[in-house]
């Protein structure tokens, strides 16, 4: 079993022989963990003590998040090594068994991560654009809603007589609208507007 010392000790030599920085080292109740960081990438491992140890260390990668925070969810790689291991054994299991698996997901995540953020980017620019265009536009939540994104989140526009119109947007980027309580002359007019 491996005491909490000695967990944070190997920690720090693994990080030193590969070259990684040791950001983050927990040694709470029952639980090891360090985080190591290479630039974007980044290494987890735990481990567990006392009542719920297991003899194992479990290696697996940290990936990056889109501006908004949210997780792109990969194939995550990973592995189990023996917590009796020696730093050195440890990083040559890194080496082979772990790196080349996390570093083809890691690449797969950022090329999703850039998709994301590029149609988050161009929501948020359509949102900004109606609400500064369209008189009494307005977005309730601006940029969130259930699952915090701007792709989903909706402009309202309220009328003079207690109407509204809806526009969502869909994740194709086009805007599909719900008009409520307007009169047969509204209706018309926005049709013969839309169809010019």
């Amino acid at each position: 079993m491996l005491e909490k010392q000695e967990f944070t000790t190997k920690m720090q030599e693994l990080a030193q022989i590969i070259g990684y920085t040791l950001e983050v080292v927990s040694t709470e109740i029952n639980e090891l963990m360090a985080e190591l960081k290479n630039g974007i990438e980044g290494i987890i491992i735990r481990g567990c003590s006392g009542w719920a140890k297991t003899g194992q260390l479990n290696i697996f990668g940290d990936y990056p998040r889109t501006k908004d925070g949210r997780i792109i969810h990969t194939a995550a790689a990973s592995i189990n090594v023996s917590e009796k291991k020696t730093a050195e054994q440890i990083s040559r299991d890194i080496a082979r068994r772990f790196l080349p698996e996390y570093r083809a997901t890691l690449q797969k995540a950022i090329e999703q991560i850039q998709d994301i953020d590029d149609r988050e980017d161009k929501a948020r620019a359509d949102i900004d654009r109606m609400i500064a265009e369209i008189p009494g536009a307005y977005c309730q939540d601006p940029y969130a809603s259930r699952n915090g994104t701007a792709t989903r989140s909706h402009v309202y526009v309220r009328g003079s007589y207690g109407n509204k119109i809806e526009i969502a947007r869909n994740s194709g980027g086009l805007h599909g609208l719900t008009l409520q309580d307007l009169t047969t002359d509204q209706v018309i007019q926005i049709m013969n507007s839309i169809k010019k």
